[in-house]
């Protein structure tokens, strides 16, 4: 595997792994935005956060996809 294949492979490993975690963490508990931040950006109804819940999807999947590719580009170039 090529060193930039490499780096860019544990890259989208890690933004995929963080995406994750911060997609379990806004489905299981959803008013952290609140907590953390201390304001409201949807007056209490819920959209922003499964908002950010689609969005983080979205990232997920693509890092996911992204990460894959990338791995089989580097077994490639080592045949």
């Amino acid at each position: 595997m090529t060193r930039w294949i490499r780096v860019r492979y544990r890259a989208e490993c890690v933004l995929a792994v963080l995406s994750t975690a911060a997609l379990v963490l806004t489905a299981v508990m959803p008013n952290w935005i609140e907590q953390v931040f201390d304001v409201s950006p949807d007056a209490g109804n819920g959209e922003t956060e499964w908002g950010l819940v689609t969005v983080l999807v979205v990232a997920t999947a693509a890092f996911v996809v992204l990460a894959w590719r990338d791995h089989r580009l580097g077994k490639a170039a080592e045949e």
